[in-house]
């Protein structure tokens, strides 16, 4: 049975069950009233407690609301009844996803690619599971199969590039990226991503000059402008870079990035100020602690009382 099929069925179901009750609830939901339809969905249940209609609309009104763990529950009440139900598979492996339950998500998505093998939404969703898996070669195979049936799908794309970035593939993941920006020549986010991998690849003037085009297109882009910043700041342009990355913060002043990148500049100039910018930085992100017992541009710092309290604590 095709998915159209099961869902005219539903459909056909749904007015049997709730004698018209689906309209109601069909009407809220296109007005943007989830929670009355949930509601409605609640008691129409408590007639037809095995209607198909009703438990994806419930499962799928959950997803909507963001009440993730009840809508993979839902969904797995759908399941009961249609266990080859291929798109209830796939937003199962969404909210799976979403949640962090990247092992079961993978399983939820190979399902969903069994019953839509040209399915590209799971490929490479599983792609991107698998990514924060870690398994990134594995990754790399899907990403690769859903590119043979999409080859200009941007998400694919996206999430292929951020693999091989992983894998240190730098300069694979540029030619990626600027494909996605040659298909979207208003996409600030590709260019951004091309620029860090310059950052990475210690190219410096080329990440300058991309953060350029980058700006063009949005000049109060927080991540262009803390790239620019780091350029400037590997390139030995210290008052260049500070003025940029304080632009960037001021844009995103959560951003523990840019108050770290603002710790590493000021260490030039100012280590007690580079030392008040690293201690932000660790606030927002326990992370960096660690990190900045690497960093060699805090070398003078090390020295100092505070900045062994942050580490020992």
């Amino acid at each position: 049975m095709t998915i159209l099929e099961k869902i005219r069925n539903s459909i056909k179901e749904s007015t049997w069950v709730t004698g018209g009750t689906d309209k109601e609830i069909e009407k809220l939901i296109e007005d943007g009233s989830i929670s009355s339809a949930l509601v409605l969905i609640n008691e129409t249940l408590k007639k037809a407690p095995q209607s198909l209609y009703l438990l994806t609309q419930k499962a799928e009104v959950l997803d909507d609301l963001e009440r993730s763990t009840e809508a993979n529950l839902a969904y797995d009440k759908v399941l009961e009844r249609d266990p080859e139900f291929q798109e209830i598979w796939y937003n199962k492996g969404i909210v799976l996803h979403e949640l962090g339950h990247y092992e079961d998500a993978v399983k939820a998505f190979d399902k969903s690619i069994e019953l839509e093998p040209e399915g590209v939404g799971a490929l490479s969703l599983k792609a991107e599971s698998l990514l924060q898996l870690e398994k990134f070669n594995e990754g790399l195979d899907v990403i690769e199969k859903a590119l043979q049936i999409e080859p200009n799908d941007l998400t694919s794309l996206e999430t292929k590039a951020e693999i091989l970035s992983e894998l240190n593939k730098h300069s694979e993941a540029i030619t990626i990226l600027e494909k996605i920006s040659s298909i979207d020549t208003g996409d600030v986010n590709s260019l951004v991503t091309i620029s860090a991998e310059y950052l990475k690849l210690k190219e410096f003037s080329k990440a300058l000059e991309i953060t350029e085009k980058a700006l063009v297109l949005d000049k109060n882009d927080s991540a262009a402008l803390g790239n620019k910043g780091e350029a400037l700041y590997e390139l030995g342009k210290i008052d260049e870079a500070l003025e940029y990355t304080l632009k960037s913060q001021k844009i995103k002043p959560a951003d523990d990035e840019v108050w770290y990148q603002k710790a590493r500049i000021l260490s030039t100039v100012n280590s007690e100020e580079a030392l008040d910018s690293l201690l932000v930085a660790v606030s927002i992100n326990p992370e960096n602690k660690e990190r900045s017992l690497k960093e060699k541009s805090f070398k003078e710092m090390k020295n100092q009382e505070r900045f062994k309290k942050m580490t020992q604590t």
